[in-house]
């Protein structure tokens, strides 16, 4: 069987919480799976999602590695041939940091 792999990653607080508008990803990605999985099981792969936690430290360095997806190893962006946005982010970073 062959394996698709997605990677989703964000920044988590201490509570394994994230903001909403990861969370609102989050949400996104779990409906994507199913219809992917539903689609692409008749051709014999398999969908495999990996959530990653990145730190405060990370966070603060790259704020734009928080709610990143790649899959098979390509940022979502490049798949698609579109930019990233740029919203404020992120009301846990600023929460526990204050």
């Amino acid at each position: 069987m062959k394996t698709l792999t997605i990677k989703w990653q964000r920044l988590l607080d201490e509570k394994n919480q994230t903001c909403q508008r990861c969370g609102s990803t989050e949400n996104e990605i779990e409906k994507a799976l199913i219809k992917l999985k539903q689609s692409l099981a008749p051709l014999g792969m398999e969908i495999v999602l990996e959530k990653i936690a990145i730190n405060f430290d990370t966070f603060h360095k790259d704020p734009s590695q928080s709610n990143r997806i790649w899959i098979e190893g390509k940022y979502l962006e490049e798949w698609t041939n579109a930019e990233s946005g740029q919203s404020a982010c992120c009301s846990i970073y600023y929460r526990c940091k204050g």
